[in-house]
């Protein structure tokens, strides 16, 4: 597949990512007797051996299959991206009854896959913290934006849920389905980094974030809803920049700080 050239404005029309999230049943995918709750890895054998790789258990009874696409190869701004940081296909499931189940995640696609939605490639990426030189202070990026990171793909990566409960259709949405902001640093040399995610946000908090990030030179590339009927409303703005790490950590702490994401 030909080089993918993306100008930070446009990243998201050209890569296109498809967001899904419903509750639907599964019994095909993993039988369960009446009244039973799975809990256990086992209870989600089926659905892995759909997906042919095993998933990642996650807090909130949450299994994840990452699916990163390393078969692109996309620029933006002169610097090419890791799949870790920006091209990452994933779902996520969880039980919200005895057969049932809701899944949420985000399909990476070229323009030309959009329409007939080809089967993309399922290489799987572990979540564990790997041993290796970033080439920028992990530990201080880290302090700065007061939450834990952990490194995948030579890309790190900050996971920070929203404070209130979240429900997509009156269905309990734990944090590990992804509803919440995504931050990702993938090294470019000299102390610098690519930042790439997004942030979610109720509406009154929409102008202060993009506000904020204009400030401390990351651009605004995207802002849309990823789901129909969340309680709260959220939207998601996506970012983009290149520059110090440190610098770039304390602007996504203090747009953090203009949201209500947990502590």
């Amino acid at each position: 597949m030909k080089n993918e050239k993306l100008s930070p404005p446009t990243v998201c029309r050209v890569a296109a990512v498809i967001i899904f999230m419903v509750g639907l049943p599964i019994q095909c995918l993993a039988q369960t007797k009446a009244n039973q709750k799975p809990a256990a890895a086992t209870e989600w054998k089926n659905v892995e051996d759909v997906f042919g790789f095993p998933g990642a258990l996650l807090p909130g009874d949450v299994i994840r299959f990452n699916m990163p696409r390393k078969d692109l190869h996309v620029t933006v701004g002169g610097t090419e991206i890791k799949p870790a940081l920006a091209l990452g296909a994933w779902a996520a499931f969880h039980w919200v009854g005895n057969n049932d189940a809701m899944v949420m995640g985000d399909l990476v696609l070229t323009d030309g896959e959009v329409t007939p939605l080809m089967k993309t490639p399922l290489p799987y990426g572990g979540g564990a913290k790997e041993n290796e030189d970033l080439g920028f202070d992990v530990a201080a990026v880290e302090k700065i934006m007061g939450h834990q990171a952990n490194v995948s793909g030579g890309v790190l990566h900050f996971n920070v849920p929203r404070a209130e409960k979240l429900t997509e259709e009156g269905m309990e949405t734990p944090p590990s389905m992804g509803a919440g902001t995504s931050i990702n640093f993938q090294p470019t040399g000299k102390g610098r980094a690519a930042i790439a995610g997004d942030v979610a946000l109720t509406w009154k908090e929409v102008e202060p974030v993009m506000k904020t990030l204009r400030d401390n030179g990351i651009q605004t590339v995207a802002l849309h809803s990823h789901a129909l009927n969340d309680v709260p409303r959220l939207f998601y703005m996506h970012f983009w920049a290149n520059d110090d790490a440190l610098k770039l950590a304390r602007g996504l702490r203090t747009a953090l700080d203009r949201t209500n994401s947990a502590k």
